[in-house]
């Protein structure tokens, strides 16, 4: 599984972890193509959740891959 690091230009980060490898290549590819946000899909306690964050917002966006 993959894990997405997105840091803020406040410094805080988000970590998504247990993703697949797949998932990570189309978040890095959402992140650098056209749009002003980006939409992420992920699980918190067995719900599903999307967060929905301003690209302006977001200083570094990294994926670690299996």
């Amino acid at each position: 599984m993959a894990s997405i690091v997105i840091t803020y230009t406040d410094g805080k980060t988000f970590r998504l972890e247990g993703v697949t490898n797949a998932d990570a290549h189309a978040s890095r590819a959402a992140f650098e193509g056209p749009g002003t946000a980006l939409d992420v899909a992920y699980r918190d306690g067995g719900r599903e959740r999307v967060a929905h964050i301003p690209k302006a917002l977001i200083r570094s966006f990294e994926t670690e891959l299996d």
